[in-house]
């Protein structure tokens, strides 16, 4: 009897979200004209699941109510992964423009949203301090390691490759009572990777600069050696930004790697702050090593102001399409004059107080650090060089770094699309922009541009004196 009377509870309770659910659909359809949300309870039945699985459910005026989100680009292992971490989380983080490497690259949110800082006693960062990123974070994570090893992850008493997980069900963990906590998924997950031999180590190489000299690229390049574990997201802003969040926060942004690894992270502000080093030094191994990418420091310059101007237009916006329609009325010449005020003073000479006049001033900040670094801690990677001779650069890197063998001449090719090279690897062969380029490129009047050469000579000549290397645009 008692059996019978539990079964038909649960039937009254299913008949009464299953009406709730209707209602709700009637009231949206009728008076609202926002996108529509099944309840969470309602959402997880396995019939409506089935239904809804890979759609996007809004409201509209005609009788079609659904439209197709199914993410067609990624490969059969990508899907997996990506199936993996929409059911593992409940937080819904996403960037505006998240196609491009600048995610992360903003600066740290204001004091309202941003958690308070906390050194880490003994645990990962994310497992002690309730950080709103955290969740994003191990998505990040899940996405970029092997489906093998993520199906191998232990979950407290839960296995990522439960069989269940890949079957067609609605809902991967409803015969398990799942974790809520995003603090005690990375506790959970950490434990699992461990097991496997896996760990978060501080990181041996770091690409310190320069911004807008082919960073990005770089680090996609570096990071297809099979030694090389690249950081957690793109830039971790650690020695200039996040600092006193303490190493264990530094730690916990590190990729998971095997003991024959090297971890790797790439924050091109650490090149001009002015204690980074002596913070390095201090916290790192002793035999860290750095990278260091130049290019022609005007070009360098224009392309920086280029990218401030788009990551201004796109900042707190989430339509795409306004922020280009925006950007249509704009030219080659109008931005060469907002460029020219952007680096130039009231009396019209060159403004060395500016960031971006200053990051181009290479000499200045590489003195800096070699007060704390000897020469053959660096290897410096021309822009021009990376572009005739991209597997030859790769090469000396991979010595440099004291990395095995891998790269070989045919895994590179030169894309004339892009006008950059590229590698023969899936599912990206191209390193990501890192502007969306929306805006035209500045076109600064001759006068403005010879300003900034005589300004930047003293600085080049000095660069190579220090660097015993010969560039281009030295003496132009």
């Amino acid at each position: 009897m008692s059996y019978i009377s539990v079964r038909k509870k649960a039937i009254v309770a299913l008949l009464c979200l299953a009406s709730f659910t209707v209602g709700c659909i009637l009231t949206t359809k009728l008076n609202s004209k926002t996108s529509f949300q099944f309840p969470a309870a309602v959402a997880s039945l396995p019939n409506l699941s089935k239904r809804i699985r890979g759609q996007h459910v809004k409201a509209d005026s005609g009788n079609n109510v659904t439209e197709s989100r199914q993410e067609d680009w990624m490969g059969p292992g990508e899907a997996l992964v990506n199936d993996i971490a929409k059911t593992f989380f409940t937080q819904n983080e996403t960037d505006i423009f998240e196609d491009y490497a600048y995610e992360l690259e903003t600066k740290p949110p204001a004091a309202k949203t941003h958690p308070v800082a906390q050194r880490v006693s003994k645990n990962n960062y994310y497992v002690e301090v309730p950080d709103p990123r955290a969740g994003f974070l191990l998505k990040k994570v899940i996405s970029k390691l092997p489906s093998d090893v993520v199906r191998s992850v232990r979950m407290e008493n839960r296995i990522l490759g439960d069989p269940h997980l890949y079957q067609k069900s609605p809902v991967p963990f409803a015969h398990k009572s799942p974790i809520r906590n995003v603090q005690e998924k990375w506790a959970a997950f950490i434990q699992g990777m461990n097991e496997l031999g896996y760990e978060q180590r501080l990181p041996v190489i770091i690409n310190i600069g320069v911004k807008k000299s082919g960073t990005n690229a770089f680090g996609f390049f570096i990071s297809q050696h099979p030694q090389i574990a690249h950081s957690i997201g793109n830039e971790v802003h650690y020695f200039d930004w996040n600092y006193d969040k303490g190493i264990e926060y530094y730690r916990s942004r590190m990729m998971f790697s095997k003991a024959n690894q090297f971890s790797f992270e790439k924050t091109p502000r650490y090149f001009v702050t002015p204690d980074a080093p002596r913070k390095i030094l201090k916290d790192l191994p002793g035999h860290v090593k750095f990278v260091i990418c130049v290019r022609d420091p005007v070009e360098r310059a224009k392309s920086e102001f280029r990218h401030e101007e788009e990551l201004g237009m796109r900042r707190g916006v989430s339509d795409k399409a306004k922020v280009r329609t925006q950007a249509k009325s704009e030219t080659p010449t109008s931005q060469g004059k907002k460029f020219e005020q952007t680096v130039l003073d009231m009396n019209g000479q060159v403004n060395a107080s500016n960031d971006i006049v200053r990051t181009s001033m290479y000499s200045k900040h590489f003195q800096n650090w070699l007060e704390t670094f000897p020469r053959n801690r660096f290897y410096i990677l021309s822009d021009e060089r990376v572009n005739k001779d991209i597997y030859g650069e790769m090469k000396n890197v991979e010595k440099f770094l004291g990395l095995k063998p891998f790269f070989k001449k045919d895994m590179f090719y030169y894309n004339r699309e892009i006008h950059a090279p590229c590698m023969k690897v899936e599912p990206r062969p191209c390193p990501a922009k890192s502007t969306p380029g929306f805006l035209p490129k500045a076109d600064p009047s001759p006068e403005v541009v010879e300003k900034l050469r005589d300004f930047y000579r003293p600085y080049n000549q000095e660069f190579e004196k220090l660097t015993q290397m010969k560039f281009s645009w030295t003496n132009l």
